[in-house]
């Protein structure tokens, strides 16, 4: 990445310090103070060409100076699929569980597992316990009470299979070695979910075929000059290709990286078309999801925020620590106890702090999640007694290789110029000197910061907030009244958003959004976009009684309103998560199957298209999602499924799903996109496992078509490109029949009597079990019953 200059405020200390930090961290001025040229090698993905295992692409130094000799890393699985450490890597202040591999002289690898947790009290450590599987680390509560934190155990590669890692909470970070017999295998892993005092992480190693790979030589390139680079690879279809992977973040930021290309079918599109990044709740960034859907093979990036969170609406403004404020304060010991009253600011209850405590203030429904990139500014009260130093932490967005922190530290004047102590990257701290014995009004200029601070500064978006006093446990800090206030937001924040897009030309970028105030959450691709117009949008489509409908008091009229808007804009609408947005009570309270029955009989709110490919959601695995999709087909709503990740942060790893949908029509044509999509023509599943093709046939039909008519069928499956020893099978009307060969599919065939079936799809799992791609069905339509839930029209006997 370009380094950039930093402008110093002599004025302001605070400033000043954050520049000397962060000159040496961003690096490349000169003495002079101007950025130093540096080489930026471009490698698009429209370069690439090929063909039965020949590839052919053009790099070229885009930058300011000569680049060094690197490598081009030439695989047939995305780079998030390879052998070795975690394709999820760990940052620094995440609930994280770190994997590495070693091979050993013994003909075993050495499977290391870290357990990192940075939140200051909650240090893990413990066991491994494998839900439903063979192996087992420690003996239950004698493991995770023993005295030692290491546990060696040896399995086989084949078939090892670990689902869940469970650590309990209050221990020193624990280390656990597993031996798997063999080659490495591939590793991935998530983020902790936490549940009950106890992380709860997953990590699956089961084996998987080793990718092909290979590395072709780059020659040094002077500025301007191009080179086009020939290779070869065992991977006929599709090929995943890194320039300098040293640098492969900062490569991929910029868009320079020809992250996969298939070279028989360019007109199917890998679509992530559920996906959230700074500008919803949660710590996702541009930066993060870029990197990953590039790393997976994405073609499409169908950015899906929630509309009510880029409008800013009914979201925290202004904080006076009094009761019924709507925000959630934790910390030790109990926070009522720091809420006094006294020499207040305003109000009644300010915030006060003995040295050595700490408070984590969030808003309830995330009413705090601010995006940067809307012009933020904090005002509050600070009153500095004795010693105490006041740190105010801004917790921002997860990045490739760190997670930002902005720390504004007030320390008492004289204190200025004190050491400061190591912070893990991604944190900046800005310290001012503080008068003591008083209340005294500080602005934190939160844009201005983060701009300043890093190159993409803007790519964040605040959602919590930690107070914490240092000094002698007889000194306080107090804070009182905070203010919030922002200058963007709706569509003003959108525009910001096409503009980041631009910086990752590698991916095709479209502009939608999640309807999220009612039940359902319906994304919209395409359509009016002033639907963030919260006052013009859908304040008057609220339920009778004026609330914002989140539960089932939300009238169904309202969603369906909504979408026909969507559709009168052009848009398509998809019915999102079908078990609730969460695994809360409300969720499992309220999603329940005579609710389906209600949505079927009102044609499915009028939607387009539903999301069923969800490895796992709200407590329910993928079978359960495909029950409910059969459902539909069985009441004749005939709505083509989509599979989806809903990213709001880090949640690409497999634990939890990284489901993508690959359509038939290419990125760049949008319409064409549409109208597949539309038609169902698509299928959905795992691309970290799957880069195939796949589809259900009857004669002129395939998967999401509705085929009128009478008499016998002859069903088929197009499968290319599964995995070695995975296997497909036909699903009638919602029952699933033998399993074939993956390799045998070709000539698989089903037939069908008159009348006999509904519906016909087909699935794909590998040799494990593991789910990896879904057809869309072809519906058959006799009598003329079968129809598309926008039509409007009733089920078959309603």
């Amino acid at each position: 990445m370009r380094p950039r200059t930093l402008a110093y405020n002599l004025a302001m200390p605070w400033r000043f310090l954050l520049g000397t930090m962060m000159a040496g961290a961003l690096g490349g001025a000169s003495a002079e103070g101007a950025p130093a040229p540096v080489p930026d090698l471009a490698l698009r993905k429209d370069s690439l060409t090929g063909g039965e295992g020949r590839w052919s692409v053009v790099v070229e130094n885009l930058g300011d100076a000569a680049s060094p000799a690197t490598w081009i890393e030439a695989t047939d699985r995305s780079s998030l699929g390879d052998d070795g450490t975690s394709p999820y890597r760990p940052v620094r202040g995440e609930d994280a569980l770190i994997v590495d591999q070693v091979a050993r002289p013994d003909g075993t690898v050495e499977l290391r597992l870290f357990f990192d947790r940075a939140t200051d009290p909650l240090r893990s450590g413990g066991s491994i316990r494998v839900d439903g599987g063979a192996l087992r680390v420690g003996d239950g509560d004698a493991a995770s009470d023993a005295p030692e934190a290491t546990w060696d155990v040896v399995v086989p590669a084949e078939g090892a299979e670990l689902r869940y890692v469970v650590v309990p909470t209050g221990r020193d970070p624990a280390e656990v070695e597993i031996r798997l017999a063999g080659e490495p295998v591939p590793i991935t892993t998530g983020v902790g979910v936490f549940e009950d005092g106890v992380a709860r992480f997953a990590l699956d190693a089961a084996a998987l075929p080793r990718a092909r790979s290979s590395r072709v030589a780059v020659p040094p390139l002077a500025p301007g000059e191009k080179k086009r680079i020939d290779g070869t690879t065992d991977a006929e279809r599709r090929v995943y290709l890194l320039v300098d992977p040293d640098d492969a973040i900062a490569e991929v930021r910029e868009g320079n990286n020809a992250t996969s290309a298939d070279f028989t079918t360019p007109d199917v599109t890998l679509a992530a078309l559920h996906l959230h990044s700074c500008f919803s709740e949660g710590s996702g960034s541009f930066d993060w999801q870029c990197l990953h859907a590039a790393l997976s093979g994405f073609d499409l990036a169908w950015w899906t925020e929630h509309d009510w969170r880029v409008s800013c609406w009914d979201h925290l403004e202004h904080l006076g620590f009094e009761a019924g404020d709507p925000v959630v304060l934790r910390g030790a010991p109990p926070v009522e106890e720091r809420l006094t009253g006294g020499d207040v600011f305003e109000g009644e209850r300010m915030l006060s702090l003995p040295g050595g405590q700490w408070t984590i203030v969030s808003a309830r429904r995330d009413r705090l999640a601010y995006a940067i990139a809307s012009e933020l500014e904090l005002e509050c009260a600070i009153r500095l007694e004795g010693d105490a130093t006041l740190g105010i932490q801004l917790d921002l967005s997860v990045h490739p290789g760190e997670r930002r922190r902005l720390v504004y530290e007030f320390v008492p004047l004289g204190r200025e110029n004190e050491p400061m102590p190591d912070e893990p990257a991604g944190t900046v701290v800005l310290r001012r000197a503080w008068p003591t014995g008083g209340w005294k009004r500080a602005t934190l200029r939160v844009t201005d910061d983060a701009r300043d601070a890093w190159t993409n500064g803007l790519d964040d978006n605040l959602y919590e907030l930690r107070f914490e006093a240092r000094g002698d446990p007889s000194a306080t800090a107090s804070v009182d009244a905070l203010d919030i206030r922002h200058e963007k937001c709706g569509a003003d924040l959108q525009k910001v958003q096409v503009e980041f897009a631009k910086s990752y030309p590698n991916l095709r970028h479209e502009i939608g959004g999640e309807i999220s105030s009612h039940r359902p959450h319906v994304t919209r691709y395409g359509g009016p976009s002033d639907l963030l117009d919260l006052d013009r949008g859908w304040q008057e489509l609220m339920s009778a009684d004026g609330r914002r409908g989140r539960g089932p008091d939300a009238g169904e009229d309202t969603v369906v309103q909504l979408v026909r808007r969507v559709h009168d804009g052009g848009g398509l609408a998809s019915w999102c998560h079908p078990f609730g947005a969460g695994a809360s009570v409300w969720s499992r309270d309220t999603w329940t199957d005579e609710y389906w029955d209600e949505v079927l009989a009102g044609n499915l709110g009028e939607v387009d298209l539903l999301e069923v490919g969800y490895r796992e959601r709200s407590e329910r695995r993928i079978a359960d999602f495909l029950a409910r999709w059969d459902a539909c087909s069985a009441a004749g709503v005939a709505v083509p499924g989509l599979g989806v990740n809903d990213s709001h942060r880090v949640q690409w790893a497999t634990f939890e799903n990284d489901f993508g949908t690959w359509i038939a029509a290419p990125a760049e044509d949008v319409g064409r996109v549409k109208r597949a999509l539309a038609a169902g023509h698509a299928f959905f599943g795992d691309p970290l496992r799957f880069g195939g093709t796949f589809d259900v046939l009857c004669s002129s039909a395939r998967g999401g078509d509705i085929l009128g008519g009478d008499g016998p069928r002859r069903f088929s499956i197009a499968l290319r490109d599964a995995p070695p020893g995975s296997r497909v099978r036909f699903v009638t009307d919602g029952s699933p029949r033998e399993w074939i060969p993956a390799d045998r599919a070709d000539g698989a065939t089903l037939e069908t009597g008159a009348g006999e079936v509904a519906w016909v799809r087909a699935e794909c799992e590998d040799a494990s079990g593991r789910p990896l791609a879904y057809t869309n069905p072809i519906w058959l339509d006799p009598h003329g019953d079968v129809h598309r839930p926008r039509d409007g029209r009733r089920p078959p006997g309603d």
